[in-house]
């Protein structure tokens, strides 16, 4: 029975894996064009999702028939923030301090919004770790959710750290009653937990539910996303605070950090440093990611001005990390969006597109469809306004 469920399942996967390579191949062979693979690379998609949940349907979680393909794995792995530069923020991070240390007794929900490579993490990993704040809580927790969307895991991750507990756990070592034992161990505690990265208000309230809110201890619970509509779903009495981008100060004292440590610049690349810095635009990851480049160069004005002449390029050099936050961003896009960012693909680089011709465009491929309430036209105007 098993066998044969097996070679149901392998043959089902194989099907679909020979149509994802006929539309990549489509592409590549340019018999049909970009408008064609995303079609057929949207159908593709579509039946992946179909054959991922009869492998989910008919597989419990413990068995090790297939499991390359867990749907509870997470893409990527964030990298550990304990050693990372931390610059500027300084009016936020006092002010994040103040929400945690004073202000209502009730339990309140800290949010920190914005883009991909903000700083959010590095922010909320500050404060997490601010004497004062520590002193203030029986308790504290930290949970990276990312794309993990099993809640008992996330659970038992918080779980573990509420008791003290350091050693990693297996799917095997998850606790059915987690939630259960979770709210009576924060139970007339005054705790400080972490979500870090979420995505979906589904899971926001799936993990905050065993969070005891009837005491007034004090408690408080920090929130990262690049969603204001998560933040603003979690919001009790404070507002979502819109994480800026670096000041030009703030971003060159990151840039210098980077590349010399704790040593100064010297006088004769401080000029053209600026300039790489500026050109950065107060972003922390590409002013990481640049630095770490440049870091391994000679330290020379004429190096560093090639740099500054052609910084896409050497940003793209790390572009395994850069595509890291590209491809976790597309991935939570939703279906009906993919297709047209993928349209913007049959430009060239660095060309003017026009929207009115876009829309004119997307209309006209069928990427844009009329809603119950709304002409093709009136969605178009929706998705460019």
């Amino acid at each position: 029975m098993e066998q044969e469920l097996h070679r149901y399942l392998w043959t089902r996967v194989l099907d679909v894996a020979y149509e994802a390579e006929h539309a990549i191949n489509s592409i590549l062979a340019r018999d049909h064009g970009l408008l064609q693979f995303i079609f057929l690379l949207h159908d593709t998609i579509e039946k992946i999702k179909i054959v991922k949940k009869e492998v989910q349907e008919k597989i419990s979680k413990k068995t090790s028939i297939i499991s390359a393909n867990s749907p509870n794995k997470p893409v990527i792995n964030k990298l550990s923030i304990a050693g990372e530069i931390v610059v500027g923020f300084e009016e936020e991070t006092e002010w994040i301090i103040r929400k945690l240390t004073s202000g209502p007794s009730e339990v309140d929900v800290v949010s920190i919004v914005g883009m991909p490579g903000l700083g959010k993490t590095t922010l909320a990993y500050r404060v997490y770790n601010d004497k004062s704040v520590v002193g203030n809580f029986d308790v504290l927790a930290w949970c990276t959710v990312d794309q993990e969307h099993n809640e008992k895991k996330l659970l038992q991750k918080i779980f573990n750290q509420v008791i003290g507990l350091k050693t990693s756990f297996n799917e095997d070592g998850i606790d059915n009653d987690v939630a259960d034992k979770l709210r009576k161990r924060l139970f007339g505690k005054r705790y400080l937990i972490v979500l870090d990265d979420l995505w979906d208000t589904a899971t926001l309230d799936e993990l905050t539910r065993p969070f005891p809110t009837e005491f007034q201890k004090g408690s408080r619970v920090i929130l990262t996303s690049r969603k204001k509509e998560v933040a603003l779903h979690g919001k009790c009495h404070s507002a979502p605070l819109d994480l800026r981008l670096l000041r030009p100060k703030e971003s060159w004292e990151l840039l210098e950090k980077r590349v010399f440590g704790e040593e100064p610049c010297p006088d004769e690349l401080k000029h053209v440093g600026e300039k790489i810095a500026q050109k950065c635009d107060g972003l922390p990851l590409v002013l990481d990611l640049i630095g770490g480049v440049i870091s391994r160069k000679e330290k020379k004005e004429a190096l560093w001005l090639e740099v500054v002449n052609n910084l896409s390029s050497f940003i793209f050099k790390d572009e395994e990390e850069v595509m890291k936050f590209v491809q976790l961003s597309y991935d939570h896009l939703s279906d009906h969006l993919k297709p047209r960012f993928l349209y913007l693909a049959s430009y060239f680089k660095d060309e003017d597109i026009k929207i009115s011709k876009l829309k004119y465009l997307w209309s006209d491929e069928g990427l844009v469809e009329p809603t119950d309430l709304k002409s093709v036209e009136e969605v178009t105007e929706g998705l460019c306004g």
